[in-house]
């Protein structure tokens, strides 16, 4: 594995995926590493939960932010600026919409009252 440091000053330890038992295993493990190890409460690191056990290529990526990194959580309109536009993000998205799903329940409950 591979420690090192992103330009948004995160720390990342890196894995490769070939080298590890299980992915579940090895969350587990991070898992109880960020929440028992007394460095990492002593420094007060975090773990970034969109990078937590976040593959890419062949390697699974988790993510500790110091205290002074500012984290996204619930800022709609900056995640949108960093990570591309909403609009790029539906189109590639497959999930299908809500407004289809509660079209189609709709449309169920008024055959059923027929």
């Amino acid at each position: 594995f591979v420690i090192g440091t992103n330009p948004e000053e995160m720390i990342e330890i890196k894995f490769e995926s070939n080298t590890i038992d299980t992915d579940k295993g090895l969350k587990i493990y991070m898992n109880n590493f960020i929440s028992a190890n007394t460095v990492m409460r002593k420094y007060g690191l975090r773990r970034v939960s969109h990078y937590w056990g976040y593959k890419e290529d062949h390697y699974i990526y988790y993510m500790i932010a110091p205290p002074w990194v500012k984290l996204l959580i619930n800022d709609v309109v900056n995640f949108w600026k960093i990570s591309g536009s909403k609009e790029q993000h539906e189109t590639e998205s497959a999930a299908p919409s809500f407004s289809s799903d509660e079209e189609e329940m709709d449309s169920k409950k008024k055959i059923k009252h027929r």
